[in-house]
């Protein structure tokens, strides 16, 4: 018999303004900003309706208003928030393409 993949699930439905503060805000167009502070999102962190946002944010969000995504309304209790970590340039680590850690010369 013939298997086909199973589909991706449908992104979650954004709330309508009447429901939502941060929608009648206005999502960020800059995905880099939190959606409900609209400034650079700070120790960024995951709602599970996948929405990312500053973990300060989210976690107010959820305390103050319930535990409810404050973009889709899904059920999202703080124990279910994700901490993402974020690559920066600082925290990268050394360059080991060619086998040594940039900068130290091969002792011969």
């Amino acid at each position: 018999p013939q298997t086909f993949p199973i589909p991706p699930p449908y992104p979650p439905k954004l709330l309508d303004e009447s429901e939502s503060e941060v929608i009648r805000k206005g999502l960020p167009t800059d995905k880099s900003l939190c959606p409900i502070c609209h400034r650079t999102r700070v120790n960024p962190a995951a709602s599970t309706s996948g929405y990312v946002f500053c973990y300060r944010c989210i976690v107010m969000h959820i305390r103050t208003n319930g535990e409810t995504c404050p973009l889709t309304g899904m059920h999202c209790p703080e124990s279910r928030v994700v901490r993402l970590f974020e690559p920066t340039a600082a925290a990268e680590g050394p360059d080991l393409r060619d086998g040594q850690i940039s900068g130290q010369g091969t002792s011969s």
